[in-house]
């Protein structure tokens, strides 16, 4: 890529020719038609395809791992979820809903230029004008991220959406369009890649359409067009890599690329849970062991997930139909992931917003208490009592800014109506034996306290945007005020993310473990089948234990509490232990997997070097100066 020499020279070509050589079906026989860089030893040991009689066939430049542009891209693809984490609230299920379309539209169209970089990446004038092309259509992503949502259905943004679409698939069809010419003589790979070309402009010319007809009612199912184009494009791009040759990705780094992209998500991870304690810590004294706790289990649920997912990943190398489930397994794994992050950071923020709330109620009960202590010496006033009231909002007002002007006058009507209490009620002996008038004094003065609780509380939500007021209606019959009712749906949105953190957390183990079971090339013995059992049924647990915002007071006595994100910890922690056991003795299971006879590279009988050659099928032509033999690869 951009280091190659003639990048460092200064002689970047116009277009670049990906084509390294041509191969020759003849046995043996392989023409170097162009000399580029390093010679691509895939050819000599590693291929597998079927090749016809005499057919002459172009032979391109790979890359053991991800080129810098490729790296470069996948970062664009991490801002755009930091963006969409920033400025939407994933808590509820319509947000989640969102996010999952938005995801699904991000990861395809990474995919659609990653499936052409992996088989033609080159460094020429031409790539790095339409990279800046695709580098739009990513910044368009995040153009979109704040205004993009399935409920309401902006058109303008749908629109916009579309158009990002078109642009991103008509760049590709260009770069198809470019590998065509250089193979133009090659009469079997022609076909082939003219489909790719003409299936990316088919597309564009589908979203360009779908822009134009999205409009104020009446389309609200359009955005599903998007998705079925989406799923046509990939599968012709796998039924391609079959049918020909030059659009195959065996040999290719594709099960790196995603890899990397997997990294890459992890790291933003990290950024999205720091994100959040910027929000909550502003200033020393926000330290609390709870907190301090928490967010530790937040970057620790990222780490322990990263170990269990390089311990898993044994083979770098699949055969063609591995390679391809492997690969896109990676979508649900990755959306699996990110929600589960996404869904650790807002609990870090929840729980900054119950801890706060925590104190300033238990504020309110020592106030509360003092002031209706009749054993207490001291001259208790309503003075004194809305003071103390007012400083402890104050405190918590002046570290956490009400977001609306609202809530400041919620505040003052509350003080205001406890400034009504006469002094004569601070100074009943016992409230059991009350007056009627003492007893509705005392009844008022306790409901003005909730009422500006629940004040205090909804501001901390709103200011973490966490924003139940927006969904505050006119409906008074179930809620006696509108504070009560941006409460519930606050708590309905925790719900949302205690859902989504123990699901996202269950899928991620469940994903990561079907993954590994696709890469594992040895024999499998009975103590792994064991062990991978009990990935999937810690995996199964996890998810199950979302079952318990079912019941809100059994959910409250546990989530309610420091405790969700580090039994994530614990639970992660264990598979981690689990899964780095030594093999049991043979009295408790068989023993351990020996490596089948052939599996590896193939060996001459003698210690002189060898000379691999494909000749179809899986099968390679082994020659050595003493002998030639064939040997057949062995799948474990």
């Amino acid at each position: 890529m951009a280091d190659s020499d003639d990048a460092v020279e200064g002689k970047l070509p116009l277009l670049r020719n990906p084509v390294v050589r041509t191969i020759r079906s003849r046995e043996g026989t392989f023409d170097i038609t162009q000399a580029n860089a390093e010679p691509n030893l895939d050819g000599f040991g590693y291929r597998d395809e079927v090749y016809l009689p005499g057919e002459e066939i172009p032979e391109f430049e790979r890359h053991i791992e991800a080129t810098s542009i490729e790296v470069f891209y996948d970062l664009f693809f991490a801002a755009n979820l930091c963006v969409f984490a920033e400025v939407q609230d994933v808590t509820n299920a319509q947000q989640v809903a969102t996010f999952v379309c938005y995801f699904c539209l991000l990861w395809f169209t990474w995919l659609a230029l990653g499936l052409f970089d992996v088989r033609f990446v080159t460094d020429s004038v031409f790539e790095r004008v339409v990279r800046a092309v695709h580098f739009g259509a990513m910044v368009g992503f995040a153009v979109v991220a704040p205004n993009f949502n399935l409920a309401e259905q902006d058109p303008r943004t749908f629109r916009t959406m579309s158009l990002i679409l078109t642009t991103s698939r008509a760049a590709l069809g260009f770069q198809y369009g470019t590998i065509l010419w250089h193979v133009r003589k090659f009469k079997s790979s022609r076909i082939g890649l003219a489909i790719m070309c003409s299936l990316n402009f088919i597309a564009a010319f589908i979203y360009l359409g779908a822009a134009f007809a999205f409009k104020e009612k009446g389309t609200e199912a359009l955005w599903v067009l998007w998705f079925v184009v989406t799923v046509v494009e990939v599968a012709v791009s796998v039924w391609g890599s079959y049918q020909w040759e030059v659009l195959s990705f065996y040999g290719t780094h594709l099960t790196n690329r995603v890899s990397l992209l997997t990294f890459i998500l992890m790291g933003e991870g990290i950024v999205t849970v720091c994100s959040a304690v910027s929000k909550i810590v502003l200033n020393a004294n926000q330290w609390t062991t709870p907190t301090i706790g928490n967010v530790a289990a937040g970057v620790a649920n990222i780490y322990l997930i990263y170990m269990i997912y390089m311990d898993w990943r044994r083979a770098k190398r699949f055969p063609r139909a591995k390679q391809l489930i492997w690969s896109f397994l990676h979508l649900p794994f990755h959306l699996a992931l990110k929600l589960f992050i996404l869904a650790s950071s807002q609990f870090v923020i929840f729980w900054k917003i119950f801890e706060t709330a925590y104190w300033v109620d238990n504020e309110f009960t020592v106030a509360m208490g003092a002031a209706l202590d009749p054993t207490s010496d001291f001259n208790i006033t309503t003075e004194w009592f809305v003071g103390t009231i007012e400083e402890v909002v104050n405190k918590t007002f002046a570290i956490y800014v009400p977001k609306y002007f609202g809530t400041y006058a919620a505040v003052q009507n509350a003080t205001a109506e406890l400034r009504k209490m006469p002094d004569a009620i601070w100074n009943v002996p016992d409230f059991s034996l009350a007056t009627p008038e003492e007893q509705e004094l005392l009844g008022v003065l306790q409901s003005t306290l909730e009422t500006l609780l629940l004040s205090v509380q909804n501001s901390l939500f709103s200011t973490f945007n966490i924003n139940g007021y927006g969904g505050v209606s006119d409906d008074v019959e179930l809620f006696e005020t509108a504070e009560e009712q941006a409460l519930e749906l606050n708590s309905q949105k925790f719900r949302t993310v205690v859902i989504a953190a123990y699901v996202g957390a269950g899928f991620t183990l469940i994903l990561v473990n079907i993954l590994f079971i696709i890469s594992r090339s040895r024999k499998w013995t009975t103590f792994n089948y064991v062990r991978k059992g009990i990935n999937f049924l810690i995996g199964i647990g996890l998810c199950l234990v979302s079952l318990i915002t079912l019941d809100d007071l059994k959910a409250a006595e546990y989530t309610i509490t420091p405790w969700p994100l580090p039994t994530i910890v614990f639970t992660l922690f264990l598979v981690l232990v689990i899964n780095h056991l030594p093999h049991p003795p043979p009295i408790f299971f068989s023993g351990r997997a020996k490596p089948q006879e052939g599996e590896g590279a193939a060996k001459t009988g003698s210690g002189s070097p060898s000379f691999v050659s494909p000749v179809g099928d899986g099968t390679h032509e082994t020659k050595s100066g003493y002998q030639n033999v064939s040997v057949r690869d062995q799948e474990a």
